[in-house]
């Protein structure tokens, strides 16, 4: 073969160009080293670039012994780049299982062989039979035939790129426009060399020499295209069909231009029922959202969307699909049905409320509709009780009162319970003395009866209600241990507390109402805190259960234990120092 010089320099330089485009494309691609098929398309530009730079070097080789070394590494070179085509080809569209160790060992088999025979070929001359070398100018060529290898070798590598250019038309044919514009520039990346290698093995066209290694700029323009303004190998669709198609949230990917590179049928449904692949966000997405999440790379949130079947709610969480390329994946969750939920559920709680404000006025009415009447009844008492009259049935009429006046006054701390207590400092030996002495007033405290209080702490608590809850385990004390009864108000701590292990929980502090009457059997405590249980002393089967219940509403426990002389003391547990309580 006989090639001018003008033309031999243009060709080598041509060469050149494609060898230092190669070589740069290789180096480049295995930035995608760890991602899906990144390996693969490390190793076929690999390949590529080590073609035609041993290509080149036969060219400019000037003995046999060079060019037939450079034409065994090439041959080397291009028995790989159809293995590597296809493990990419199957691996790009999310189907890995076909192409799996073993299978790729076995794909390797013909071209290991091919690398065996070209080593050995001076032996059989199965690849290729040598008759020497041509020179021109600055190019040397070899002359030689072709053998039956040759054919083995290259019918076997067209058949794998035809069984990598149809897995990737076949998925071409089936995905949407923003997959297909990265197909098609790969499978014009890898026809277009092969194309040229087709004319110039079968003698179709006419041309003086083989000018497969030249179009492999061109191909790395196209794998350039399809890599950096495609994105094939970060936005790769792998195992779509399988997961994503399927999923119930609404799945979309967004470039770094803020355009829908994809979406899933959910999203489809979810936002609108046209096609949304290749629009920009602002046309996809109402106002609310784009306001909220248009520059956010990765975070949460909830919007709403009005929709022509009513306010449909979306919880969005959107995270970065690249460390560096800027793409965006979108994932919307219905969170309708849950927060319709939650707007009865907040009706329902509004309702409950005005009910307990309704439930307030009632028992403040009949507090006071009870009040006036009964104050009449007292004073017209304590006319009589000036006269000679029965002083026993006076008594009665007069204990009939404080009943009533008792049950007025626990109706209403039962009317008012269940709302959070509004906490405020509270000195715990003030508040005894003054319940003492409301109950005192009341002639229920005969002149033996006396208080004993050490309980010198100022803790967080509702005043009101803690009054009541002393009252009531006052009176309580009078109605089973008599009007004389003797009632102690101290503190707990680790040493005499049962329930502590040397100090109470939390830095927490607890105290104690005791007295000196019969107590209460062991096997009858946890019943005395019920609704409608008052014992033997005639009370109104109320006033313990608002003791715990004041209690629970404060967060803290109250026990019924028993003092050294058998007496009653209930043991309140959970109290708040105030110095410990932290302002909001």
């Amino acid at each position: 073969m006989t090639v001018g010089l003008s033309a031999s320099a243009t060709y080598l330089a041509l060469l050149g160009i494609a060898v230092v485009t190669s070589v740069v494309t290789a180096v480049a691609s295995w930035r995608y080293y760890e991602r899906t098929g990144g390996r693969a398309f490390g190793v076929l530009t690999g390949a590529v670039a080590l073609w035609v730079l041993a290509d080149l070097t036969g060219l400019l080789s000037r003995t046999l012994f060079q060019a037939m070394v450079a034409q065994r590494v090439t041959y080397f070179a291009i028995s790989v780049v159809p293995v590597a085509w296809v493990v990419l080809a199957f691996r790009y569209v999310g189907r890995p299982g076909m192409v799996n160790r073993r299978r790729v060992v076995l794909m390797c088999l013909v071209p290991a062989a091919t690398l065996l025979v070209s080593l050995t070929n001076d032996l059989h001359h199965l690849l290729w039979r040598v008759h020497g070398i041509s020179q021109d100018g600055v190019m040397t060529t070899v002359v030689s035939t072709s053998g039956p290898w040759f054919w083995v070798h290259t019918l076997y590598s067209y058949g794998l790129l035809a069984v990598g250019a149809g897995v990737f038309v076949n998925w071409s044919l089936r995905t949407r426009d923003a997959y297909r514009s990265q197909s098609v520039a790969v499978l014009a990346a890898v026809a277009l060399p092969w194309a040229a290698n087709v004319a110039y093995v079968t003698g179709l066209v006419s041309v003086p020499a083989d000018v497969t290694p030249l179009v492999f700029p061109v191909t790395c323009v196209l794998l350039w295209i399809g890599l950096f303004h495609y994105r094939f190998l970060d936005v790769v669709p792998v195992a779509r069909d399988r997961v994503v198609e399927e999923m119930r949230e609404g799945v979309v990917v967004l470039d770094d231009r803020d355009k829908v590179v994809d979406a899933n049928p959910a999203a489809r449904r979810l936002l609108r029922p046209d096609e949304i692949v290749g629009r920009h966000m602002d046309s996809v997405f109402n106002a609310e959202s784009v306001d909220r999440f248009g520059d956010v790379v990765e975070g949460r949130g909830r919007i709403a969307v009005d929709r022509e079947d009513g306010t449909w709610h979306f919880e969005v969480r959107i995270s970065p699909l690249s460390v560096d390329a800027g793409e965006r994946v979108v994932i919307f969750h219905d969170v309708t049905e849950e927060e319709r939920h939650r707007e009865r559920l907040a009706e329902q709680t509004a309702e409950l409320e005005r009910q307990n404000e309704r439930l307030d006025r009632f028992a403040s009415v009949l507090s006071h509709d009870l009040r006036n009447p009964l104050a009449v009844a007292r004073g017209w008492t304590d006319v009589l009780a000036e006269d000679e009259v029965n002083e026993d049935a006076l008594e009665r009429v007069h204990n009939a009162h404080d009943r009533i006046d008792t049950i007025v006054d626990d109706t209403l701390a039962l009317a008012r319970s269940g709302t959070d207590p509004e906490l405020e400092p509270v000195a715990l030996d003030e508040l005894a003395r003054r319940a003492w002495e409301s109950v005192e007033s009341g002639g229920r405290v005969e002149p033996g009866g006396r208080l004993d209080v050490d309980a010198g702490v100022v803790v967080m608590a509702d005043p009101d209600r803690t009054m009541r809850l002393f009252e009531n385990l006052f009176r309580n004390a009078v109605e089973h241990a008599g009007s004389d009864v003797e009632v102690t108000v101290g503190l707990l701590d680790g040493r005499e507390d049962p329930h502590a292990d040397g100090e109470l929980d939390g830095g927490s502090v607890g105290f104690f109402v005791a007295d000196d009457g019969p107590g209460v059997d062991e096997d009858d405590r946890d019943a005395v805190f019920e609704y409608g249980v008052s014992g033997d002393g005639g009370g109104t089967g109320l006033g313990l259960a608002i003791v715990r219940d004041v209690a629970e509403e404060h967060g803290w426990t109250v026990d019924l234990e028993s003092t050294e002389s058998g007496g009653a003391r209930f043991a309140v547990r959970g109290l708040v120092p105030a110095e410990r309580e932290t302002p909001l």
